[in-house]
């Protein structure tokens, strides 16, 4: 009796752990991958995740956060970009709000056969902006855009979604 006990408080216990750490998880790339996979969706960023924020800065590894928030006059909590990584800084009012990394090689999709998630080219909608040159900023998107997701073919083509501005 005793060890079914210890066994249910360990069960109990490693639940809360999971959840504790997936409570800070907004899993974006998650989202915009999902996207991906249906024809003609679309994602309002501004309601992607539940807290406020004003840009979006889409960054490829590898890239010190101290770098980029120094490039970009930036403030927030200190991130690395690793090789094969993306990562998402969303901000308000130059300090960082939320940061998600997500390394491309790191999720599988299991079907009838195994298919790595789509390749993603996120469009820069500030292209012209001259802090990007020279950094690793892929895209910088505001909070009213809205991502567009056109048709693709998953096995020849990159996944890439077309920014618009929200009426």
């Amino acid at each position: 009796m005793k060890g079914a006990k210890r066994n249910y408080i360990f069960i109990a216990l490693a639940l809360a752990i999971i959840t504790y750490y997936q409570a800070g998880s907004y899993n974006v790339m998650g989202q915009i991958i999902d996207s991906c996979q249906v024809e003609d969706s679309t994602i309002a960023l501004k309601k992607i995740i539940p807290i406020d924020w004003d840009t979006l800065y889409i960054v490829s590894g590898p890239e010190n956060s101290e770098h980029f928030y120094q490039s970009f006059q930036l403030t927030g909590n200190k991130n690395v970009t690793r090789e094969n990584e993306i990562s998402l800084y969303f901000i308000l009012k130059n300090k960082s709000v939320y940061i998600e990394n997500y390394n491309e090689n790191s999720k599988i999709r299991v079907g009838i056969t195994a298919i790595d998630d789509p390749y993603i080219e996120f469009q820069a909608t500030r292209a012209s902006e001259t802090k990007m040159k020279g950094s690793r900023v892929v895209a910088i998107y505001g909070n009213k855009e809205i991502l567009r997701f056109p048709l693709f073919d998953q096995l020849f083509d990159p996944c890439i979604p077309t920014p618009t501005e929200q009426n």
